[in-house]
């Protein structure tokens, strides 16, 4: 994990760049979001994400769209990948709410098989929705799937379904043809063309897992989240429940993580109470 000096500098680097690009959009002001159960969800896993790059990026004045996002009101935070031995791990753990002992991913090979095994120990939360009448669409997963030359269009077009967006682009640091957009810009582009397509009635998880034992980046916004200056920690399982929640179903009762409830507005915590499957 980081050194806490280094964390509080990054959250001050990355605050700093973004206010002066989120100016236009500080003063929407107006009364907290109380989402609906019949809001839907967007997760999406970036990789190559920290809060050090996305600050550079900011400062340099390649991610606008994110900046504008944060502007508006969000719910920032580190993946805490302690207890897990690599990204696939992590990813696992995200997207089916279960530690790695119990979903029994280990590995990139593991991760891109998981989805046929037929032992019922990897069952990501699409899954768990789809059997309750949810319609949730993935796009890029398992890894090397198509994700399709416009997914914001593909948001756009189905209002009704929750979206998972597992996304494989090339790391920022890669060496890129001069004048060529990196890693970052096209990333923020599209998260600029989704919140767009998605409308009012969509919360957004976006995370990044960590590679290099430091903490991994996750951030929230949209509707129903608490928009807060607080760093928030947030566990990989935590991501799965908290996306069940959202969606207003009941939560199965073998999930490890826990609903995010610091990060939504209290007003939906208030009214929709934390439901497991009888």
């Amino acid at each position: 994990m980081s050194a806490p000096g280094a964390t509080r500098w990054a959250r001050i680097a990355a605050a700093t760049a973004l206010v002066s690009f989120a100016a236009a959009w500080l003063a929407t002001g107006g009364d907290a979001a109380t989402p609906e159960p019949s809001q839907r969800v967007l997760l999406i896993r970036a990789p190559g994400l920290t809060w050090d790059r996305v600050a550079e990026a900011a400062r340099a004045g390649r991610m606008p769209e994110l900046a504008g996002i944060i502007g508006e009101g969000s719910a920032a935070g580190d993946l805490d990948s302690r207890g897990y031995s690599g990204t696939a791990e992590q990813i696992a753990s995200a997207v089916t709410g279960r530690f790695p002992f119990h979903h029994g991913v280990h590995d990139d090979a593991g991760l891109a098989s998981a989805a046929s095994r037929e032992d019922g120990s990897f069952r990501p939360a699409w899954d768990w929705l789809g059997e309750r009448g949810a319609r949730l669409v993935t796009l890029g997963f398992p890894p090397g799937a198509t994700v399709g030359d416009d997914p914001a269009r593909l948001l756009q077009a189905d209002p009704r379904a929750h979206f998972f967006l597992y996304l494989d682009r090339p790391d920022p640091d890669r060496a890129r043809p001069s004048g060529a957009p990196d890693g970052l810009t096209g990333l923020d582009r599209l998260l600029g063309r989704l919140a767009r397509a998605a409308g009012e009635q969509t919360t957004f998880l976006l995370f990044s897992e960590s590679r290099t034992g430091s903490g991994g980046f996750f951030l929230a916004w949209g509707r129903g989240v608490r928009h807060s200056f607080e760093t928030h920690t947030v566990a990989p399982v935590d991501l799965a429940a908290t996306l069940i929640y959202l969606t207003g179903l009941p939560l199965p009762q073998d999930l490890d993580g826990s609903v995010m409830l610091e990060i939504l507005d209290e007003s939906y915590a208030i009214r929709h109470e934390r439901v497991f499957r009888p």
